[in-house]
């Protein structure tokens, strides 16, 4: 009896043994997996605790696992991601399942980068709620090149100025501002004088310093609440926003002639003299839409150069006979 009871007793310690072997053998599986992906995983209790992560994760957060361990959010991030962080954490768990959203990590050397987050709950064998996995992704690259090409279709490549994309969007804020305020804005439509000749006698090189030039002295004329686009060829706009009375365009524009009257100095040391007609059309007076200001100031820019260019001019309507 005694002998059948020992041989009991080793047979249950066997298995415990070939058990626990098993549960080592499958942990390190289930780490070796993790740290085969490239990604940061990390996995935290019910409480917010860090139970565990992979070695992309150790890397990002510069943090060895095993001192991450018991740790929260609070304890290894800045204070403003680490609240939200812990806001998201806290809707998964009050409603379990997946969670997928865009937020920002500071890297261990201190570089901030957009992420994607996914995580999602996991329960114990009783089906209560243990805690959450989740992946981050970096969108950092992404985010870069999507910006880019929003800054490639909204501004002019040859001088970095918004163009008419953007312009439209500048306009619309204009209008409600002004339509709050009761305040008036004007569109100035400028077409460079003597352009053309510089162009054909120093070359197209030359011709696009001069642009360049031309659109950094217009810059330095600019208010913050005007907007300053490039149509096309030697054809600029102004939208000149935020107006106490229509002599206010009238120095906006004086600024103007004055800055690009100066001569421009090119390369090989080729000195340009230019000038610019400029036409004036305000809202709401002369037009309510973009389309219709524009096409009056380029009436009265017109009118300008008839009158001798390098001035501006008004738009006037024409009175009916």
């Amino acid at each position: 009896v005694i002998a059948n009871a020992q041989e009991r007793r080793l047979q249950t310690i066997v298995a415990l043994l070939k058990s626990k072997a098993q549960l080592n053998n499958q942990l390190r599986f289930n780490q070796t997996l993790m740290d085969s992906i490239p990604a940061p995983v990390f996995f935290k209790d019910i409480d917010g605790r860090y139970l565990g992560c992979n070695t992309a994760y150790e890397a990002f957060i510069g943090i060895p696992a095993h001192q991450l361990l018991g740790k929260t959010v609070h304890d290894i991030a800045p204070h403003d991601l680490a609240n939200v962080y812990y806001k998201q954490d806290q809707a998964l768990f009050n409603q379990p399942g997946q969670q997928i959203y865009e937020g920002q990590v500071v890297f261990a050397d201190g570089s901030r980068h957009d992420v994607i987050f996914r995580k999602n709950t996991f329960f114990n064998e009783e089906g209560q709620l243990e805690g959450l996995i989740g992946v981050m992704l970096d969108i950092t690259e992404r985010k870069h090149m999507e910006k880019q090409i929003k800054h490639m279709a909204q501004h002019d490549a040859l001088t970095g100025l918004p163009n008419r994309n953007l312009l439209q969007d500048r306009y619309q804020q204009c209008c409600r501002r002004a339509d709050r305020e009761q305040r008036l804005f004007a569109i100035l439509m400028m077409d460079l004088d003597g352009f053309k000749t510089v162009n054909d006698t120093l070359g197209h090189s030359q011709g696009d310093q001069l642009l360049q030039q031309v659109a950094n002295r217009l810059e330095q004329c600019m208010r913050k609440t005007d907007t300053l686009c490039r149509l096309g060829g030697d054809e600029f706009i102004v939208l000149l926003g935020e107006l106490q009375q229509r002599e206010d365009a009238t120095r906006g524009a004086e600024v103007i002639l004055r800055a690009l009257n100066q001569p421009f100095i090119l390369e090989s040391e080729q000195i340009a003299r230019i000038g610019v007609s400029i036409g004036i059309s305000f809202y709401p007076t002369d037009g309510e839409t973009l389309d219709e200001l524009t096409k009056n100031a380029d009436t009265a820019m017109y009118q300008a150069k008839q009158n001798g260019r390098n001035r501006y001019e008004f738009f006037t309507k024409k009175e009916e006979s």
